[in-house]
């Protein structure tokens, strides 16, 4: 099984040698048996275990066991408590395990970013997949629902996917490798220990190799998912571009295909957008300003496109800038510099100002509802910046990546766009400020 488990990361071209990997870790045979192998492989290993807070004491002790494990192999060990239970009753979710699963990840990913590992390596295996697959054909899945779960997404590798559950409980017996039995994996109380205990078994005894036949059903359909995106992506290209790390889609590619709903069912699924979602995207598609959410995206309806983005945590975008370049994190690049007021080139990026009034540092933040301004066209007139960006027809996306800069409370300039009125450059000026901002692409 050692050779088998190597060949698959190798074809699969999951890590290299030398990168570092977090095994996420329950302490069950599957994720002790990951970790045994990635150590006799002799790559960099850490190991996270999330404690659910369940089964009446139950979790508590697989996290001890695990923490021991790890004191006893000089391994890294990362862990954390979240009552899920309690979440749930606060209204955070809508069942117990997908509400895990996300904050699991989310975890996960802390700790893989915090500790610098380069991915997050789990203990799926070829049975949890068949089980998968058989759980997404009952509920209606299409190609791309019964393509199985993937060796790779992102950060996340799953090398043991090759692997059978019977060639991992040998590979324990055979290795004396430690393990704890998790009580809930007998009940049938959840959807997939249900297929295991009572759906597969009727299956093998009509053919005992059932496992494995539809394991290769399943990258049959794997294939014809890449073949199709294949064509898809040839086809829509012209229509589809990125800006800003949006991804914005022509609506008149619509205009091409008979089943509307369809079609961009398949342009969308691989931002997490389900049908329902996608058939409601099409019917308000004269709505410009409609917005749609999906578990990691969110989609604008806007007058002539679709425009896509990750959702991002919500925080304060707050900064200081002096003279001299100014990260502004995934915003972009704030330059100040004092110049001669004489041959000035003005463009999309780069504006002039008035410096003399100027208190540095100077203050960024996103705009907010209440805010006025004064545009150079009106004269020293203020404007609710509300009504600014309508009368330009600014979407909401870039509406809320706008960036104010600000000298003390008062705004002086709309980062990329305009200046205000007060802070004009004169003839009669010898120095001016060049305010050139590079946002992020």
């Amino acid at each position: 099984m050692y050779n088998k488990f190597i060949e698959y990361i190798e074809k699969e071209k999951l890590f290299a040698p030398d990168d570092k990997i977090l095994i996420a870790a329950s302490g069950g045979k599957d994720s002790m048996a990951l970790i045994s192998l990635l150590i006799k492989a002799k790559y960099s290993v850490g190991v996270a275990h999330f404690n659910h807070i369940t089964r009446e004491g139950e979790s508590d002790r697989d996290q001890k066991f695990v923490s021991n494990y790890c004191k006893e192999k000089g391994l890294p060990f990362h862990t954390t408590s979240v009552n899920i239970k309690q979440l749930l009753e606060k209204g955070q979710g809508n069942n117990f395990q997908d509400l895990a699963r996300i904050k699991r990840y989310e975890w996960l990913e802390h700790v893989r970013a915090e500790h610098k590992y380069d991915f997050i390596a789990t203990a799926h295996h070829k049975n949890d997949n068949v089980e998968t697959f058989l759980y997404k054909a009952a509920k209606g899945a299409g190609i791309k629902g019964l393509s199985g779960i993937k060796s790779k997404n992102g950060n996340v590798v799953r090398p043991m996917l090759d692997i059978l559950r019977s060639e991992i409980d040998n590979y324990v017996v055979q290795n004396n490798v430690p393990f704890v039995e998790d009580s809930s994996n007998k009940s049938d109380d959840y959807d997939r220990n249900f297929i295991r205990h009572n759906i597969v078994p009727v299956f093998e005894k009509l053919h005992p190799n059932f496992v494995n036949r539809i394991s290769v059903s399943i990258e049959n359909l794997k294939e014809l998912d890449k073949q199709i995106e294949f064509l898809l992506d040839a086809f829509s290209a012209k229509y589809i571009c990125r800006k800003k790390g949006w991804i914005i889609i022509s609506k008149s590619i619509l205009d091409k295909v008979q089943d509307k709903s369809g079609f961009l069912f398949f342009l969308l699924q691989k931002y997490d957008f389900n049908k329902s979602q996608v058939l409601d995207i099409v019917n308000s598609m004269e709505s410009v300003g409609a917005l749609f959410y999906s578990e990691n995206y969110q989609l604008l309806v806007d007058r002539v496109s679709f425009i896509i983005k990750k959702k991002k945590i919500d925080k304060s975008c707050i900064f200081n800038a002096n003279l001299g370049e100014n990260i502004l994190e995934e915003y972009g690049m704030l330059k100040l510099e004092i110049v001669d007021n004489e041959g000035l080139v003005f463009s999309e990026n780069v504006k002039y100002m008035d410096v003399s009034a100027l208190n540095f540092p100077l203050n960024i933040r996103c705009w907010k509802h209440g805010d006025k301004f004064k545009p150079f066209g009106l004269k020293g007139k203020s404007k609710k910046l509300k009504d600014y960006f309508t009368n330009k027809k600014v979407n909401r996306f870039d509406k809320n990546n706008t960036l104010l800069m600000l000298n003390g409370e008062d705004i002086c300039m709309i980062l990329g766009d305009d200046i205000s009125y007060d802070y004009r450059v004169q003839s009669t000026y010898e120095k001016v400020l060049k305010v050139m901002f590079l946002p992020a692409v």
